[in-house]
């Protein structure tokens, strides 16, 4: 059964990533007005409900305010760069510079929650940032030989990387809070603070942008990437919690790379058929994989 939901997770996270790069190009807001929106709307109300079926016990202490206050921080900031970044770069070469938040939360894991840096994982890290780096030269190759250009690639990419840093650093402190609560209180806990993150990236904005005045395609993309972002959260959840088994669930989920590669050139018409790139993807899935085994 957790085969049928992880096919699904596959196909929302790819849904997702296309729209989100369809909203980033469309939509002429901050970008952390159509996150907060997606959160309000669609991420929290669930979240609360799910929270409150399951058991919900918190160990509070001040750690644990603190560990909430960096995840919801971090992986808020993550929803706004990473939404920026895809403003500017195709959604191959984000991806694929995406990956470097694996090597962040393996050092991070090892440095901060005391984790074993096994041979295989050093070898998995080094092909991901290998990956990452030929992510980066290859546009910049192909533009010297007058094959292709992307504007504000340099941004894109400093963004890109700033994105996957503070997602590794809100995952890392996300396990770290799991191991004060059960699953039922992060739904409750870790969103709302993740939204709270969100409105304080989103206040200096909703003065220039107020929410009750946003024109209707913003409010409407906001909310379908609100809900495709809850289920797609519950399809990973159940999944990881069927199988048991986060190795091969991690392995699987990298193969979710090339295949959005591919949705985007067939879909978004985003045409980046460029040999290093495809070098790119496949040393970052075996990267992923390599550190799973």
């Amino acid at each position: 059964m957790w085969q049928i939901t992880f096919v699904l997770f596959m196909v929302l996270f790819i849904a997702q990533t296309l729209y989100k790069r369809t909203i980033a190009q469309t939509v002429k807001v901050h970008a952390s007005i159509p996150n907060l929106i997606s959160y309000l709307v669609g991420v929290m109300p669930l979240s609360i409900i799910v929270g409150l079926i399951l058991p919900h016990h918190v160990d509070w202490s001040l750690w644990t305010l603190v560990l909430l206050v960096f995840e919801g921080g971090f992986i808020s900031l993550f929803m706004w760069l990473s939404l920026e970044a895809m403003k500017l770069l195709p959604t191959a070469y984000f991806q694929t510079v995406f990956q470097v938040s694996t090597v962040v939360i393996i050092l991070l894991g090892w440095i901060t929650l005391g984790e074993t840096l096994l041979p295989l994982q050093i070898l998995g890290a080094v092909c991901i940032f290998a990956s990452a780096l030929l992510a980066i030269w290859a546009p910049m190759r192909a533009h010297r030989k007058g094959n292709g250009h992307i504007e504000h690639f340099r941004k894109g990419i400093i963004l890109s990387l700033a994105s996957a840093i503070a997602m590794g650093i809100g995952l890392v402190a996300e396990k770290a809070a799991l191991q004060y609560m059960d699953l039922g209180a992060y739904f409750i806990f870790g969103f709302t603070a993740q939204t709270l993150g969100l409105i304080v990236l989103a206040a200096p904005h909703i003065t220039k942008h107020p929410l009750h005045k946003l024109p209707r395609n913003v409010v409407k993309s906001s909310i379908i990437l609100g809900f495709v972002t809850t289920f797609l959260g519950y399809a990973y959840l159940y999944s990881l919690q069927a199988s048991n088994n986060i190795s091969l669930i991690t392995a699987l989920k990298a193969f979710a790379l090339p295949l959005t590669a591919i949705a985007a050139h067939y879909i978004l018409k985003e045409r980046d058929d460029n040999k290093l790139l495809w070098v790119a993807m496949v040393l970052g899935v075996a990267g992923i994989v390599v550190t799973t085994l």
